[in-house]
């Protein structure tokens, strides 16, 4: 007998409904003397983890991060430089200026250190010898995580995942000591569905659900406001992200993505020698960085490239009328 859980189909609704849920009832606590409201102990599933969009207006959820961000955790990276072109806040987690020492995800899953396989080939492994195992489980904390517990800038906020083959389906559960919901919450959920999407496709099993566990799911106090503004929405929700295709590719891509963040000039019509499935997402690098740039020319030709797309029609909503009408 499994126990009551929330259900929602989609990220977008989990999302809304935990904003209003903290809100409403949440807990008022001062870990670090900042104020904070919480709920804890908060734990459930979503049914279609590539329902991982969101397109709430005052969110300003930006999907160029949410993938910049994926492709520096599968390229095992811990370097500022990186993630700190997609989003500034990075910079306030490194100790030195250079790198990330707690949240780089991907650096503890796919980085092999002294061993000869990462923990995702190891999970791997255990998957395909023993679908029905309970032992899959990739652990983020490290012994040296407690120890600067208190005076280091950045710890892992994931503690665990876990991968469970049941009813043929490669479902997933992730915990996680801490969780922001205004800020981490639906890009830590964004990557953790990716990496189960790509579990699932490395060993040929349709995608199950997504659970997810949270110690402390919580809104600072200087986000109260804005954190009211978007549990009002009640408007459409996105389409899904398309199935995960061609594995095989997936280091191209990460050198792809290096060429659009580093390259010194941009060219809208450049194209990569990827499949559809990873060239819609590398469009979308292309599009931010012309947009950090201020490159209407770009911008456009390349939401002509994205038209008629999820990715292009989500992200035209937050172009200015004065790129977007051609002006």
């Amino acid at each position: 007998m499994v126990p009551p859980i929330n259900y929602y189909e989609t990220l977008q609704d989990a999302f809304l409904y935990y904003l209003r849920e903290v809100l409403n009832t949440g807990r008022k606590i001062s870990p670090r003397h900042r104020g904070t409201i919480e709920l804890d102990g908060c734990c459930f599933r979503i049914r279609s983890p590539r329902a991982r969009l969101i397109s709430i207006p005052s969110r300003r959820w930006s999907l160029p991060y949410a993938l910049g961000e994926m492709l520096w955790h599968f390229s095992a990276s811990r370097e500022l430089d990186f993630i700190s072109h997609y989003s500034k806040r990075w910079n306030q987690f490194s100790d030195d200026g250079k790198l990330i020492n707690g949240s780089c995800y991907g650096n503890r899953i796919f980085g092999k250190s002294n061993s000869e396989l990462s923990r995702w080939e190891i999970a791997r492994q255990l998957l395909m010898h023993d679908p029905d195992t309970r032992r899959c489980v990739i652990t983020m904390y490290r012994p040296e995580d407690l120890a600067i517990a208190e005076v280091g800038s950045d710890l892992p906020c994931c503690n665990l995942l876990q991968f469970l083959v049941r009813d043929g389906q490669l479902c997933m559960i992730v915990y996680m000591r801490s969780n922001d919901l205004m800020y981490g919450f639906t890009y830590d959920i964004f990557l953790f569905t990716m990496l189960q999407e790509m579990m699932a496709k490395e060993l040929s099993l349709p995608l199950g659900w997504y659970q997810h566990v949270v110690g402390s799911l919580h809104i600072y106090n200087s986000d109260i406001e804005w954190a009211h503004e978007i549990a009002s929405y009640n408007g459409d929700q996105p389409a899904s992200m398309p199935p995960m295709q061609y594995l095989d590719q997936i280091s191209r891509v990460i050198e792809y993505e290096k060429m659009i963040r580093t390259s010194g000039s941009l060219i809208p019509e450049l194209t990569f020698d990827v499949k559809n499935y990873w060239r819609e997402i590398l469009l979308v690098l292309l599009y931010h960085r012309a947009k950090k740039t201020g490159d209407k020319f770009s911008i456009r030709a390349i939401l002509e490239r994205l038209k008629n797309t999820v990715y292009g029609n989500l992200i035209s909503k937050d172009v200015p009328e004065s790129i977007g009408d051609g002006s």
